[in-house]
């Protein structure tokens, strides 16, 4: 599993970087909630929600959104990978 989320990491270096601490629909995007998001949805999933800014949000098998997952890991401590 870690390398899985190493992978999605580096998939996602460059929003990580830039959506960090930024808002979309009053969810804390934080790098946890965006591996987290990833890990259930994949990262592109992930890239398209931070690119539209939430306009599309997939869901998963189980109804889950993209959104919900972030919002689930907002708080959570930083991720060292």
């Amino acid at each position: 599993m870690i390398l899985y989320m190493k992978y999605n990491a580096k998939v996602m270096c460059h929003h990580i970087k830039d959506c960090v601490g930024s808002r979309i629909n009053d969810i804390l995007i934080t790098k946890a909630g965006m591996l987290a998001g990833a890990h259930t949805h994949g990262a592109g999933a992930v890239i398209i929600f931070l690119n539209t800014e939430g306009e599309v949000d997939a869901k998963d098998g189980n109804g889950v959104k993209v959104s919900d997952r972030i919002k689930k890991f907002e708080k959570a401590g930083a991720i060292n990978l």
